[in-house]
């Protein structure tokens, strides 16, 4: 198991991408990572400046650029002087979503920490862009937290880990990063399993030509029920407290959610697809409807391929 060294955290000026600070700084001050402050400043198009239109000014790019360092420059020194961590800040330049892609690679940060949107007078409204794009690129740990109103809270404990499986390998990735998690904070690991209804096959014309088949669904269910309890012995060797968790919903999505309530889970850790039998995990249906449908960050990890 691997801890978190290089935490990077993407603002946008708003007071909305600044709630994810808190809970970046209390992991790198718990694991010993640097923290690392970034803001992407997109220049405006080469074309734009060239045209001769009052409302259009070099100037106000300048201006801009000079706003994002002396914003950057402020958190930075504010967080030097109160988290009592290392802090790094940068001001890149570029398209948003590729720019901290590569600041991760060229950093060797091992984690991102962000907030699903932003909000403010440098903002550029992340959710469906910057965040969506990130989980389908990123091949290291992708922390979301969901912003709320008001003013920036302190970080939220971090006492019960739910990660979702499929008993793929693929899918059981995104359990290292759950492990470091669960060894800086002191939190367990909840593994949860969705039995999802057996459907009958149907012929062309829609008619049912198998009905469903009770024997079945309990072989699915021993089959589920055993391969959890192998996980959390595995886990235990490891010295990570686990339990597990076998539920019946009609989907998947829908009944993590509900899980994560009754449990009272204080994260979701997810792989951003599986590679199980109805292939369930899947961006842009499961975990991308955890991720916004969550009121508890959410951790995703796209492995870098099907055979890592």
């Amino acid at each position: 198991m691997r801890l978190f060294r290089s935490i990077l955290v993407p603002l946008d000026g708003s007071s909305f991408a600044e709630q994810a600070v808190p809970l970046a700084v209390d992991l790198a001050r718990r694991a010993g990572a640097l923290l690392q402050v970034v803001m992407v400043y997109e220049p405006l198009p080469v074309w734009a400046m060239s045209l001769e239109v009052p409302q259009i000014d070099p100037a106000f790019d300048r201006e801009a650029r000079q706003r994002s360092r002396a914003y950057l420059d402020g958190i930075v020194a504010r967080l030097k002087a109160e988290a009592n961590v290392p802090v790094s800040g940068a001001v890149l330049e570029g398209p948003v979503a590729s720019t901290i892609g590569e600041q991760v690679r060229d950093t060797a940060a091992d984690l991102v920490v962000m907030t699903t949107h932003g909000r403010g007078p440098l903002t550029r409204f992340w959710v469906g862009s910057v965040a969506d794009r990130l989980m389908r690129t990123l091949t290291v740990p992708l922390l979301l937290v969901r912003p709320k109103e008001g003013a920036v809270a302190p970080a939220p404990p971090m006492r019960k880990v739910m990660v979702p499986l499929d008993r793929s390998p693929f899918g059981e990735r995104v359990l290292e990063a759950a492990e470091a998690f669960a060894s800086v904070s002191g939190a367990s690991l909840l593994l949860a399993y969705v039995l999802e209804p057996v459907l009958p096959i149907l012929d062309p014309v829609m008619t049912p030509t198998v009905p469903l088949d009770g024997a079945l669904r309990e072989q699915l269910r021993q089959q589920a029920e055993a391969y959890l309890s192998a996980m959390v012995s595995r886990l235990a060797k490891g010295g990570i407290k686990a339990e597990a968790r076998l539920i019946e919903a009609p989907g998947a999505a829908s009944g993590l959610l509900e899980l994560a309530v009754q449990e009272r889970v204080d994260l979701i850790a997810m792989a951003t697809h599986g590679e199980g039998g109805a292939r369930r995990l899947l961006l842009g249906s499961v975990a991308d409807k955890v991720v916004r449908g969550s009121e508890v960050p959410v951790l995703v990890l796209r492995p870098e391929s099907p055979e890592a």
